[in-house]
């Protein structure tokens, strides 16, 4: 940023400053450091305003021109999980540009994919769980991935089942591929959007089935 908006910290920029082990007074920042600090709050304003939420710093990467970098941020609202709502504020050259909006349909979106399969699923302990790959920026889910974990054997039966799940969702709108997990019994229960990846690469998957939804519509 070519001219600075404030010398005056806030609150909040002492806090971040804090977090990194960096002088929480103005003089003593070098001028790389004022500028990114005056950046993550022009960022954090930027969602503030744009979504009437409150905002919390999560990370920041300035700009590198030699690897095509965009200066981003990285920042989840009050109330959601920093986990797995976190968002991105990306400076490009037309301004800047976020990712919130992929926060806000992913609940949504994921209780429509649920809705559609529950009637099948009703006898099996399982979790449903979704990843988007592309959202319009009026919030529509452009393309996604649909992961049923269930727990079963990976047999013929599941198969049938699998079959039946893969043909209802390749109808939907934004679904891109589907995929079904079994597992072995009391999988699914320590399951949830942030680990359910790193539990499906352990030893207790049995098998997977797969279908690109697109290839049936």
């Amino acid at each position: 940023m070519s001219e600075l908006l404030t010398k005056e910290l806030t609150v909040r920029q002492k806090e971040i400053l804090k977090s990194k082990d960096l002088p929480q007074q103005w003089d003593e920042l070098d001028m790389s450091i004022q500028e990114s600090i005056e950046s993550i709050e022009e960022m954090l304003q930027f969602l503030e305003q744009k979504y009437g939420k409150t905002f919390v710093y999560a990370g920041y990467k300035k700009e590198n021109r030699t690897y095509h970098d965009e200066e981003s941020l990285l920042a989840y609202a009050v109330g959601d999980d920093p986990e797995t709502q976190k968002c991105l504020v990306n400076r490009t050259k037309d301004g800047l540009e976020d990712t919130y909006g992929w926060v806000l349909a992913f609940p949504v979106f994921r209780k429509k994919m649920q809705d559609k399969v529950s009637d099948l699923l009703i006898d099996n302990n399982y979790k449903l769980f979704t990843k988007l790959l592309g959202v319009s920026n009026d919030g529509t889910v452009k393309a996604s991935t649909v992961v049923v974990v269930i727990e079963a054997a990976y047999d013929e039966a599941s198969k049938a089942l699998f079959d039946k799940v893969a043909s209802r969702l390749s109808n939907e709108e934004g679904v891109y591929k589907v995929l079904m997990y079994c597992v072995a019994p009391g999988t699914t229960e320590s399951m949830a959007q942030h680990n359910y990846e790193q539990i499906m690469n352990s030893d207790n998957t049995l098998g997977r089935y797969s279908a690109l939804a697109s290839a049936s519509k």
